[in-house]
This record gives structure tokens, C-alpha cells and sequence, in this order.
């Protein structure tokens, strides 16, 4: 018992900024001449790293994520309060090496590491990272996931950021093959039909039955939709992100309803009664997608996390369009 407590509390303790192991990877992988390293991150500023860093914290889902997927989790110090994936992830965060929520975490727990660099997005403000490069030698940096495209070239920053190019390149290239075999099934079903359906995707089903927040013109989960051989109806809000109510979505009359799954076992199980019950909803019964059964249930961490998993999201989209279409030629999905 003893050794297991003392093995977790040396885990927790920031690092003594004079260390100087260095990681199994350090020599091999940092090119000759690769730093000094200058960067621009999401919010402009120029970033300068002396030297290749090994110690990380991680101020988004989406970095920890993307950084476990390219092999880099152990040199992970800390992250936020709402890293769960993957469980090597969630396991740090619960022996108390996190810093709190990504809109506002805890400067001082972070100076207190003495990390190399701290990586986030822009959900973390921008006083947030001034003020820690203010009090430390750490180097803060917020990178962009509000788009699939941004997604994309964030995860080849990360291997660029760390030294470790081609871990990025493995990620990237694993994933590319992966998006095409699915792409190319998406492609195949548009030229079998002529319409387009039109989606929408909720975050899901509020109080008082209402929609809620849905995805709009400008973000990752609706280029997913759209790569997917389906048309976002809530692009119309003029905004990546909006609310709509029960008017808005009878006027947006999709022909697919989206409804990203709660996070617990108890939200799914009440969500799933919830949406058979709306074909008898005075209100959701008006509706195309609850009329014709086509209300899909689509998993909450792929769908809520920008990150690598993106391409799990997108093959749960490209499964719906493959029995949307089937149920148009009145074949059983």
C-alpha cells in the first residue's frame, strides 16, 4: 500500500526545472539545426522555442488526445479536468495531475510544473498564456480545432512543436487512409441518388423538450456532416455554434436529426426514451426526420472532443447516410 500511495505522489510533483534526463526519443528524432524554433500560434503570437521539449501539459481534450495517439502520452505532466480519453488520460487527471478547466485553469499549478510547454486551444483565453509566460520559463501555446482542416494541421504542429515530425506524419497518414476507404463509400452513395438529405446535429434534448444548441456554418462537426453526402440545414443560424427552439427546427424541417449521446449510461437510457416518444410529441411529430424514423443516436466522445477521433465520427456519419439511403430505395439498412 505503501509503495503504490508513494508511487502516485511522485507522479503528482512537478519536476525539478534543473532536470536534465533526457526522453527515449530526444536524441533521435530532433534533426541538427531543428531549434531554436520559431512558431505562430492560433492567436498570432510569435513563439519561440530554444530547444526541443520533453516535459508537456496539456490545456484541451483535443491535445491530450492527439498526443497520446501519436505515442507522446508519457511525457504528458498534467492536464485539464475534462481529459477522459484515452483512460492513461483520465487516470493522470485522477491521481491530481490536472490544472483545472480549459476556459480557466489554474496559473500557478501550472508555473509549478516547470513544463517545456503548455499546449491549448483558443477556448483557454489568451491573458491565460501571456500570464504564464509571464512567470515562467515555460512556453504556452494555443493551437486551432474549431475545423476539420485545423484538426488536421494541429496534429502535425504537435509533432512539429515536440520535435517528433513523424510521429505527427504516422497519426496523419493513418488517419488519411482511413478517411479515404470511408470517403469513397460516401462517394459511391451520392452518385446512386439525387438528393442531398439535409441534417441537423444537436448537442441534445433540453428541458422542456426543446432542441437546444445545434452545430452551424462554420465548424469540425459540420464539415464531418457535410464530407458525409449530407447537407447541414442549420447553417442558416450564421454561426458555428447556436441555440435554436422548437420553431426554428419545424422551420429547418431536416430530413436526418442528429442527437449527440449524454456522456453517462443514465442520459443515454432516458435520451433513448425521450426520442421514442416524439413521433406522439404534438410538436416533434411535425417534424420530417421523427415522421420517416430517421433520429440517430451518435456517440458522445468522438463527437465532442476535436480531436483524432475525428474519423470515428465520421464513419458513424457515413453509416446514417448509408441507411439513409437504403431506406429511400426501400432496401432494410
Amino acid at each position: 500500500m505503501g509503495l503504490v500511495l508513494g508511487t502516485i505522489i511522485v507522479s503528482m510533483m512537478p519536476r525539478n526545472e534543473e532536470k536534465g534526463d533526457k526522453s527515449h526519443w530526444h536524441d533521435q528524432t530532433a534533426p541538427t539545426g531543428y531549434y531554436p524554433l520559431e512558431v505562430k500560434d492560433a492567436f498570432s503570437r510569435d513563439i519561440l522555442l530554444e530547444r526541443q521539449p520533453r516535459h508537456f501539459i496539456s490545456l484541451a481534450p483535443s491535445v491530450t488526445e492527439s498526443f497520446y495517439a501519436m505515442g507522446l502520452g508519457d511525457h504528458l505532466m498534467a492536464v485539464t479536468k475534462w481529459c477522459n480519453y484515452p483512460v492513461e488520460a483520465r487516470a493522470l487527471k485522477n491521481v491530481g495531475a490536472h490544472i483545472g478547466s480549459m476556459d480557466n485553469p489554474s496559473a500557478e499549478a501550472i508555473v509549478a510544473y516547470h513544463a517545456d510547454i503548455i499546449v491549448g486551444s483558443k477556448l483557454t483565453p489568451m491573458e491565460v498564456y501571456e500570464l504564464i509566460d509571464s512567470r515562467s520559463k515555460t512556453k504556452s501555446i494555443a493551437l486551432a480545432w474549431d475545423r476539420l482542416d485545423n484538426i488536421r494541421e494541429s496534429i502535425k504542429q504537435l509533432g512539429i512543436l515536440t520535435g517528433v515530425p513523424g510521429m505527427a506524419l504516422e497519426l496523419t497518414s493513418k488517419l488519411n487512409r482511413e478517411w479515404d476507404s470511408i470517403k469513397d463509400e460516401v462517394n459511391l452513395l451520392e452518385q446512386s441518388t439525387d438528393k442531398v438529405p439535409t441534417a441537423v446535429f444537436m448537442l441534445g434534448i433540453q428541458d422542456g423538450n426543446q432542441p437546444g444548441w445545434v452545430s452551424g456554418e462554420a465548424s469540425w462537426v459540420t464539415d464531418l456532416v457535410e464530407e458525409a453526402g449530407l447537407e447541414n440545414a442549420a447553417s442558416r443560424i450564421g454561426k458555428s455554434w447556436g441555440q435554436i427552439n422548437m420553431e426554428n427546427l419545424i422551420a429547418l424541417n431536416p430530413d436526418v436529426l442528429l442527437i449527440r449521446q449524454p456522456e453517462s449510461n443514465a442520459g443515454v437510457e432516458a435520451l433513448k426514451k425521450s426520442i421514442a416518444s416524439l413521433k406522439d410529441d404534438s410538436t416533434w411529430g411535425h417534424l420530417q426526420a421523427v415522421r420517416s424514423g430517421q433520429v440517430y443516436l451518435l456517440s458522445y466522445g468522438p463527437f465532442s472532443i476535436p480531436g483524432p477521433r475525428y474519423i470515428d465520427a465520421f464513419s458513424e456519419l457515413a453509416k446514417i447516410r448509408k441507411s439513409y439511403s437504403a431506406t429511400q430505395l426501400g432496401q432494410v439498412p
